[in-house]
């Protein structure tokens, strides 16, 4: 090879093929050349685990600046950390990956040695709720979702029903905890000159801000309901959209109403569906007795419960009563 075969080339030339694992092969007493397609390929091989070797490392050193309680991005670990909460969530599968994460961190390989690490690496809250998790309910909404939200919050769709009827001249009020975001029902009543009384049900319309079919629709159909939970709430609708739709206090909101018409002894005489424009007026529950004593519309309702629970009760007494006879109402 060098024009020279003295023992010291030549045993220079043997230590150089020995180590050499790219260019050439051992086969039986001699050294042949490998084609240049097996060459590159094991070049690809190579920088590949080279690659893997450095993401390693560099994963180790976030591990590391997180035990210190430092910040970390763990967008290029996303991938690892996800096999690993698929581990703790579905522990009767467990991956070669997961094992593969935790061997490398010295973890014991079982679901608590990884929940434990998901905690100290700020990736779940001692308190995670793995119900939730499991659950595969959405915790966050599609950017496409957003985008819609964001343009019927800017520019509403048409108004299904242009022609609502106006109660901005009652008072509505809405009964919920003080933390609620979602207010959802309230109630107002109206004195007739007769002597009946009007109850007015408001249900908030969120139909006001979708169109049927578009991707604000299809996210509401997929979660159903919004979540309340100790940890928090999951919203059925992005939030810049669920504080319009809400009920919310001092402000004028489109809804649904049923109008309940009563006699003087709060029997129902007659009920109708309506669109509505209205403002509520919020109450929190706990001060409820107390603002009832002061506010004389608020008094109303509060007042009309105990007939209204009467009046409910002898119709459904004579309901029993009619079935035992074998009479169909």
């Amino acid at each position: 090879m060098f024009s020279e075969q003295s023992p010291p080339v030549c045993y220079a030339a043997y230590l150089l093929l020995s180590d050499d694992k790219i260019y050439f092969k051992h086969k039986g007493d001699l050294y042949e050349p490998r084609p240049t397609s097996q060459v590159e390929e094991i070049k690809h091989q190579l920088a590949v685990e080279a690659q893997r070797q450095r993401e390693r490392a560099e994963f180790l050193s976030r591990i590391d600046r997180a035990r210190q309680g430092k910040t970390v991005d763990w967008s290029q670990d996303r991938a690892r950390l996800e096999i690993l909460e698929r581990f703790v969530l579905q522990p009767e599968s467990p991956s070669r990956q997961a094992m593969e994460v935790l061997e490398l961190l010295e973890r014991s390989q079982t679901p608590q040695a990884a929940f434990e690490l998901m905690v100290e690496l700020g990736w779940w809250s001692k308190h995670e709720n793995l119900f939730l998790r499991r659950s595969a309910y959405p915790l966050s909404f599609p950017k496409k979702v957003l985008d819609v939200a964001q343009q019927y919050w800017q520019s509403p769709p048409p108004d299904p029903d242009p022609g609502r009827l106006d109660l901005t001249h009652l008072k509505v009020y809405t009964i919920d905890d003080e933390s609620t975001m979602e207010i959802d029902d309230g109630l107002s009543v109206e004195l007739c000159e007769d002597g009946s009384q009007r109850l007015w049900i408001h249900i908030a319309d969120p139909t006001r801000l979708m169109s049927p079919g578009d991707e604000l629709d299809l996210e509401a159909r997929r979660r159903s309901t919004s979540l309340y939970l100790p940890t928090g709430t999951i919203s059925m609708f992005p939030k810049e959209l669920e504080e319009r739709m809400s009920l919310e206090h001092g402000k004028e909101r489109l809804g649904l109403c049923v109008e309940i018409d009563l006699d003087p002894q709060c029997r129902i005489t007659g009920t109708r569906l309506r669109r509505v424009i209205a403002t509520a007026q919020a109450v929190p529950v706990k001060r409820m007795g107390d603002a009832a004593s002061t506010n004389a519309g608020l008094q109303q309702v509060w007042d009309m419960a105990g007939p209204i629970r009467r009046a409910l009760g002898k119709q459904v007494d004579t309901v029993a009563q009619d079935s035992r006879g074998g009479r169909s109402v």
